[in-house]
């Protein structure tokens, strides 16, 4: 379906940026730290293409750099080739609506069964059913590994000096790895099995605090 014939299903939108030769930096700054679900038009072919994001901000800045559009790595993607075809100059970048990031696959897939919309490959959000994972998606499946591994790595520890009783206190387990000149899986272990790191220091990682 092409967007001339979709207009009357679409209630008002957040966002519209037609100009989009010369407002790449606000589009980037008005939805930086914004999730929610954006709609690109070819205004020359009325094509349309359908996508969801956790950082539209982030997401957005992507599709302005030819270098990532470009990538033989996302060859597959049409949004990305009508793009180098056509030019920002004849698209519209619409955002259809800001939600909560734990809403956006739902609400992208509303959009993809109501406008069927021509450049996406997928028809259902968040798949990846026959082709490769977009870092977009692989973005929003690790997000949540992430953000444990990341807190695991900031856990306080405190080093005791077995030798000095000196007691040092580091404020993440990376912190503590980098000033000793080692690496993390051999402060974890230390103080996982009660060893000695580096056969000197008794090693606590101070959870909960």
């Amino acid at each position: 379906m092409k967007r001339n014939q979709i207009n009357h299903l679409l209630n008002e939108t957040q966002q519209s940026y037609s100009n989009l030769t010369d407002s790449k930096s606000q589009v980037i700054k008005d939805n930086l730290n914004k999730s929610g679900v954006y709609l690109w038009t070819n205004t020359i072919t009325q094509d349309i293409y359908v996508g969801s994001s956790m950082d539209l901000g982030l997401r957005l800045r992507d599709y302005f750099k030819v270098s990532y559009i470009s990538n033989p790595n996302r060859a597959n993607s049409i949004i990305h080739k009508a793009l180098l075809k056509y030019g920002y100059a004849n698209f519209q970048l619409e955002i259809l609506e800001y939600c909560d990031i734990s809403m956006c696959i739902e609400r992208e897939q509303y959009y993809l069964d109501l406008l069927n919309p021509k450049y996406n490959i997928l028809k259902k959000a968040g798949s990846s059913l026959g082709y490769k994972h977009t870092l977009e998606t692989l973005e929003t499946k690790m997000r949540p590994f992430l953000n444990l591994h990341n807190a695991a790595k900031r856990l306080p520890v405190e080093l005791l000096d077995i030798e000095t009783n000196l007691i040092t206190k580091y404020d993440s387990i990376t912190a503590t790895a980098e000033a000793l000149n080692t690496n993390e899986k051999n402060v974890r272990y230390a103080a996982k099995h009660n060893k000695l790191l580096l056969k000197k220091y008794q090693v606590t990682i101070l959870r909960g605090i």
